[in-house]
């Protein structure tokens, strides 16, 4: 009576880790599912856009004021104050379910800021996972690099709060 109780549990545990470490791929799948048919509301509830918005907005005042601050006048901090302002309403814009389905299916993000409908087409269209590799940063952290355009690695990054894994980063990176 005994071992079959410790063999069921032992059981029962190897299916909740195979549950949790399926999780990431059941909300890629998800994502790529969502984009395929075009839903936002299916892809809103795979991405968690408040913690996407920010990281997002970090990267790119990191970079601007890389690049803004090559002397230390008052041009360059006035420079910088714009350039951070812009860069959290572009955000703001960009970032939401609808246009980041835009930006996935190739769409230039100057004419989602324009508010431009583009006839998009469909032959020309990126697949998203067609080249991927994956790891495990931690028991919550998920990483999915994917072959991007322009001779770039874009990375995904999931992160798990409960049983459910959301995406929450997207950093780009270049080839070596």
């Amino acid at each position: 009576m005994k071992n079959k109780f410790i063999t069921l549990f032992i059981f029962l545990s190897i299916l909740f880790l195979i549950f949790l470490s399926l999780g990431p791929f059941f909300t890629l799948y998800s994502i790529k599912q969502s984009v395929d048919e075009k839903d936002s509301i299916k892809l809103s509830n795979n991405i968690n856009f408040p913690t996407l918005r920010l990281n997002i907005k970090v990267q790119l005042n990191t970079e601007l004021s890389k690049k803004v601050k090559l002397e230390n006048d008052i041009f360059n901090i006035l420079a910088e104050g714009f350039a951070s302002k812009l860069v959290d309403e572009a955000v703001d814009v960009l970032l939401t379910p609808e246009n980041l389905l835009r930006l996935i299916n190739g769409e230039e993000p100057s004419s989602i800021l324009r508010d431009e409908k583009v006839n998009f087409n469909e032959n020309n269209s990126y697949e998203i996972l067609e080249s991927i590799n994956y790891r495990f940063e931690s028991d919550k952290k998920f990483s999915v690099f994917v072959r991007g355009k322009n001779n770039k690695y874009i990375q995904l990054i999931l992160e798990r709060s409960g049983f459910q894994w959301k995406l929450s980063n997207i950093t780009i990176q270049e080839i070596n």
